[in-house]
């Protein structure tokens, strides 16, 4: 599974880092890690950061922006708590949001609970008694995860979300942590990259299971186009076999988050559809398992068409085509590292569904 979420009933600070050191992250009232992103119709990979607070000092700018904001409005660092104000402000911010978020405020952090799992912070930025900005961060025992930022559109040119970032990690190094979480970036879409802004990050390698410098970062191995390349070579060696093929990419693989069980229903971002016209209700599909380093042989069947819940996500024109129907697995084995190797074994699979 790529995507994976942990619902909680309790958490304590250490545990928090120990799901942050892995990887892991807040959604609402849970924890969650990914491997994926699709945007705008297309699928990127996820590198999940951290920044070291040990020996961090802030660069001239960011001393400038920290000292030009207190100095222009009443700042307030105080325990999260839910209020009518910040909601309004999040109504307005997400009015002028580019993209997909939360309905409220509520439901983002809370899931609609009433209670908080975790142990929240929020920064309270004022203009005379009119709230403009406000951060929310959580505390860990050695780490501090920033979680949501919002601001009013009438005070972008203060920066105000790098800002709370800013007023964040300051609030860390006092508080004696060692580390500051702000979540993933996106190589290839820039939306995240302010992240990389506060100072030096690491990086999880997910294949060695450890932090990295940002230096030794190479695009080159991210997921998405190790799993592609492979897939590319293997549609090269079926279409030299007069094999037809049909790659896509597959949105409902986050099987956690569209509430359905990951052990019956498809979980690959990237397919390789082979032989489309094979059967009316038979989805023969070649996926890339980077974890066992083989192909993958998935057979599926299309239990539902959920185009319209995936609105959102579909483009006119796709580099590769979305599957708007929701697969159910019926066969699913390896199939080797090697491109001829995987087509042999597809080749004794068809064979056999001949004589059933």
């Amino acid at each position: 599974m790529f995507t994976k979420r942990h619902l909680l009933n309790k958490l304590s600070p250490r545990k928090l880092d120990e799901y942050l050191a892995r990887g892991w992250y807040r959604s609402g009232q849970s924890v969650f890690t990914c491997n994926f992103l699709l945007k705008e119709g297309n699928l990127f990979t996820v590198v999940w950061t951290r920044m070291p607070l040990d020996g961090h000092t802030f660069r001239k700018g960011q001393r400038k922006l920290l000292r030009k904001v207190r100095s222009r409005f009443r700042i307030v660092i105080q325990p999260e708590q839910p209020t009518v104000e910040k909601e309004r402000l999040y109504q307005l911010y997400r009015l002028n949001f580019k993209g997909h978020t939360a309905p409220s405020l509520r439901s983002s952090l809370l899931d609609n609970q009433d209670d908080n799992l975790f142990d929240s912070r929020e920064i309270m930025i004022y203009d005379g008694d009119k709230l403009v900005g406000f951060s929310i961060f959580d505390l860990g025992e050695d780490s501090v995860q920033s979680i949501k930022g919002v601001y009013h559109p009438d005070y972008k040119s203060y920066s105000l979300g790098y800002y709370t970032m800013l007023e964040e990690v300051e609030f860390a190094k006092e508080q004696g942590k060692l580390y500051y979480y702000a979540g993933y970036v996106v190589p290839g879409y820039d939306a995240f990259d302010y992240k990389l802004r506060v100072g030096n990050k690491e990086f999880y390698d997910t294949e060695a299971e450890q932090w990295r410098p940002w230096t030794e970062f190479d695009p080159d191995n991210l997921l998405h186009k190790v799993m592609r390349k492979k897939l590319n070579l293997l549609q090269g060696e079926l279409g030299r076999r007069g094999i037809p093929t049909r790659p896509g990419i597959y949105p409902l693989y986050e099987t956690v988050f569209w509430d359905l069980e990951p052990r019956y229903h498809f979980n690959y971002p990237l397919v390789l559809q082979v032989y489309p016209d094979f059967h009316n209700y038979r989805y023969l599909n070649f996926v890339y398992d980077p974890q066992q380093k083989q192909y993958r042989f998935v057979a599926c069947t299309s239990l539902q068409d959920v185009t319209e819940h995936l609105a959102f996500q579909l483009q006119p024109d796709p580099e590769i085509p979305i599957i708007t129907e929701l697969l159910g697995m019926t066969d699913n084995f390896l199939a080797g590292d090697k491109p001829k190797e995987a087509i042999y074994r597809m080749k004794m699979w068809i064979s056999r569904q001949m004589y059933l």
